[in-house]
């Protein structure tokens, strides 16, 4: 019993009662919170110091000056926080210790890393391209704040670490079990994206007045990479911190001056998304149990 086994057979060793993943019980208290605590920025007069603090210096490109920061910040913890719950409560002190490891697990093909670093830049790079061909105005670069500060404060408290060990670290490897890759990806990347729904309408916060339909097709793709890199680098969690972080901490480096066709910044990522689909498509389409996905996830079950 002191050999480790795929997450499969831990999960079906460690599982309390039923049949039931926990996905279900996940999604639904992970929006409930979130939704709860973002929904505080729509009560009346509501201007609590502490949730009003101004934003660091060199954020303010992202945020407003007077952004509810703590406020977006805690109720963007709830995806992590029920990920670690539930792992622990399915699979205990085991299932915690894995999901750790992988937030850790460093040791993973230089390619990867590489791509989840300069992926995001250059995708905004080319938007940017075809912003520019198409209206005759060249966005303006603005990386003058991509500060270390403003990369460990993204990092910390701007989505990746607030997120990642619920979305990829709790609810992908168990959508990877009785889903094929594109339909985990597809449909983890449609929840993920309609999480953040309030967000439209809270004022400071980075999705603010953005087109909703563009916004959820780009988070399908970058789903899609996501899952392409967590099954390249065997489950790595800071493979996904990174990507995470390149992403938002890039989201800003083009400021277009006049308006735009929201189509232009979902190309690049579209291409992306079916080179990688069709590139692999044998492995995409198929069911899991079609290969040996879980083989990626070593954790020891409950004594």
């Amino acid at each position: 019993m002191n050999e480790p086994l795929p997450l499969a057979a831990a999960e079906a060793t460690c599982r309390l009662k039923g049949d039931d993943s926990g996905l279900v019980s996940f999604f639904v208290l992970t929006f409930l919170t979130s939704w709860a605590v973002w929904g505080l920025a729509f009560l009346p007069h509501f201007d609590l110091p502490f949730f009003r603090i101004p934003t660091p210096a060199g954020l303010a490109e992202r945020f407003g000056k007077d952004a509810p920061v703590a406020l977006l910040t805690l109720g963007a913890y709830a995806p992590t926080a029920w990920g670690i719950y539930f792992t622990r409560r399915r699979c205990g002190n085991a299932g915690l210790r894995e999901l750790f490891a992988r937030l850790g697990r460093v040791r993973v093909p230089v390619i990867w890393l590489v791509a989840v670093i300069l992926l995001p830049a250059l995708c905004n790079t080319l938007t940017a391209g075809l912003i520019t061909w198409s209206t005759g105005r060249a966005p303006k670069f603005s990386a003058g704040y991509l500060t270390p500060q403003f990369i460990l404060w993204v990092m910390a408290f701007g989505g990746p670490m607030n997120e990642e060990l619920g979305w990829r670290g709790f609810a992908l490897p168990r959508l990877l079990q009785v889903r094929s890759s594109l339909v985990a990806s597809v449909g983890l990347g449609l929840i993920w994206a309609l999480w953040h729904l309030p967000l439209f309408f809270v004022a400071g916060s980075a999705q603010r007045g953005g087109p909703l339909a563009a916004y959820i097709v780009i988070v399908i793709c970058l789903s899609i990479f996501m899952t392409a890199a967590h099954l390249g680098t065997g489950g790595s969690l800071l493979v996904a911190v990174l990507f995470h972080t390149a992403g938002d901490a890039a989201a800003p480096l083009w400021r277009p001056s006049a308006p735009f066709n929201p189509l232009y910044g979902v190309l690049p990522w579209l291409f992306v998304a079916g080179t990688i689909v069709f590139c692999r498509r044998t492995v995409w389409l198929v069911r899991p149990s079609k290969y040996q996905y879980a083989q990626c996830h070593q954790i020891q079950p409950n004594a």
